[in-house]
């Protein structure tokens, strides 16, 4: 007799290395516009699988490192570097819920740290301008059209709508000083939300291994979430104060090319990407913060060109199991 197959496995990750023009966070906070590099590793385990309303549990977390090619604004007067270009580590740990078919509950709590720069001497050995521990929690209802064909083309929207809790650096933004996750001047202990969708058209059905993406959302909640960070930034541009409730609005297009056709599945599923997002800085405090970043705010040997509108290139490979 033959043997039944195996069941499928319940664990599956992904490996992707990606260049991109500008660094920026997804919250709008600029951090570099010389380039800058990333890479991020993740598993997920789904742990359930149900017939009921409850359809599967799944827990999982990533990893996450970017490099940007040469520090900006206030960083760059933290020389010497301690470890060439490498910016910051990013850790997470998620637990998401599908139920009813087309929802899913999603929360995840990240870290981000870096020993970025410091001036770290034999006689001045102090932490310098790195960061961190920077928490933050993101919880997530999405909803997943798959199977409903709207237009007629195969688009699916996924509407999503995700409430962002900036925790306290650890009581550092209390003495005027702190950073936290979304950007320098927000939070924290406040909240925003991202509302959202993520059209995606799979070009295969004409013969082409091609995903299209186009990530749309915009940041909206309480006026004061950009405003209690960091508070010894000085004026610029009217300075602090309630900048109104909507933070960053982004759209952009992603090309997934599936490389199956050349790279055995038994090792991996591959794919490149490229593709631009445009991010609309609709808050004052964003611009702020991003000329203090990569701007003269403080480093008055940098120069002023800091915008509302940033233009993001990107480029990438991956491999997903």
């Amino acid at each position: 007799m033959v043997a039944a197959a195996p069941p499928p496995l319940d664990i599956h990750g992904f490996v992707e290395f990606d260049w991109e023009s500008t660094l920026i966070n997804p919250n709008g906070q600029v951090l570099g516009t010389h380039g800058a590099e990333s890479m991020v590793v993740g598993l997920n385990w789904t742990v359930y699988h149900g017939g009921g309303w409850i359809n599967s549990i799944t827990v999982g977390g990533l990893v996450a490192a970017d490099w940007v090619n040469g520090f900006q604004g206030v960083r760059a007067l933290g020389s010497p570097t301690v470890n060439g270009n490498f910016f910051d580590l990013v850790g997470a740990v998620t637990a998401s819920v599908t139920f009813w078919n087309f929802w899913t509950l999603r929360d995840q709590f990240t870290m981000v740290v870096s020993e970025d720069v410091g001036f770290r001497t034999a006689a001045n050995p102090g932490p310098g301008n790195s960061f961190g521990p920077l928490p933050a929690n993101q919880l997530t209802l999405a909803f997943n059209d798959a199977k409903f064909d709207w237009t007629g083309w195969g688009i699916t929207w996924n509407p999503y709508v995700t409430w962002f809790y900036q925790w306290d650096n650890f009581g550092q933004a209390a003495q005027g000083s702190g950073q936290t996750q979304a950007c320098f001047t927000c939070g924290p202990n406040r909240y925003t939300f991202f509302v959202g969708i993520d059209p995606t058209l799979s070009l295969s059905k004409w013969g082409l291994p091609l995903t299209l993406k186009a990530p749309t959302y915009v940041t909206v909640g309480p006026a004061n979430f950009w405003t209690g960070g960091q508070t010894d930034i000085p004026k610029f541009g009217g300075g602090l104060g309630t900048d109104g409730p909507w933070g960053v609005f982004t759209t952009g297009l992603t090309g997934i090319w599936d490389l199956g056709r050349w790279i055995p599945s038994n090792y991996g599923g591959w794919y490149v990407k490229g593709g631009f997002q445009w991010y609309d800085l609709i808050n004052n405090n964003l611009v702020i913060s991003e000329n203090q970043s990569v701007g003269c705010l403080i480093n008055t040997a940098e120069t002023c060109r800091t915008s509302r509108s940033i233009w993001v290139g990107f480029a990438g490979i991956g491999v997903h199991f």
